[in-house]
């Protein structure tokens, strides 16, 4: 079988999607490239530590899947997909919205020098968490994540939060870095026990905050299309 046949759209509708997502993930993967020093001959490995590079590769793999449907799905795993998309949107817009409200605050202040707009900052928090959310509202089908789901959806980022903290008390210094902390929340020796706890039980009440706004917004979207149908078979 020609795998083109199955790729290239056949409308315009799906001819301009195909564009935008290939734009979209192509300025996605070079903003990771610049991230790791590929750009600059300075390879910077340890950004792959990085909570929005890690949420920025997902978001890049989830699109591209979901772009080129070349292996046969079937329906039951388009059914698992969209919650898979939906996830996306939640771990991107949380590290957009947890860098400008907590980090960029805390590095201005640490550091006079900061450069806030380059390519890589503007794109992995900004243009990525706008762009994977208004994809996702006016593009995936809605009605497809369940009430539990978004409980599930915080255990990725909740987990890297865990897993990072207990690294950074136990683990020696991340190469490039000289800490082994990859964010100051997590920094048990300036917040201490208590400080970093308090940090990961903020951080997840927000997390799932955002999980069920994602949710309302798709059973919201749901129950309105469904009423639509219904008035256009009257």
């Amino acid at each position: 079988m020609d795998v083109r046949k199955q790729i290239i759209p056949s409308s315009k509708k799906e001819t301009f999607f195909l564009l935008w997502r290939s734009i979209f993930s192509l300025i996605i993967f070079t903003a990771i490239l610049d991230r790791a020093g590929i750009f600059s001959n300075n390879l910077n490995l340890k950004t792959f530590c990085s909570f929005t590079t890690l949420s920025s590769g997902y978001i890049l793999l989830i699109t591209l899947l979901d772009t080129f449907k070349i292996f046969p799905f079937g329906e039951g795993f388009d059914l698992w997909f969209s919650k898979f998309r939906a996830l996306g949107v939640m771990v991107i817009l949380i590290t957009g919205l947890v860098y400008h409200f907590i980090l960029l605050p805390h590095e201005v202040a640490e550091i006079p020098n900061y450069r806030i707009f380059i390519y890589s900052n503007i794109v992995t928090h900004y243009f990525a968490p706008i762009s994977m959310f208004l994809d996702w509202l006016f593009v995936d089908k809605k009605g497809r994540i369940g009430k539990w789901d978004p409980l599930i959806f915080t255990s990725l980022p909740i987990t890297y939060l865990i897993l990072a903290s207990i690294y950074g008390y136990y683990g020696p210094p991340i190469p490039g870095w000289e800490t082994s902390f990859a964010y100051f929340f997590m920094d048990w020796d300036t917040l201490g026990v208590t400080g970093v706890i308090l940090w990961i039980a903020f951080l997840f009440i927000c997390i799932l905050s955002l999980a069920y706004f994602i949710y309302v917004i798709d059973y919201l979207l749901a129950k309105r299309n469904r009423s639509e149908q219904k008035k256009c078979v009257n």
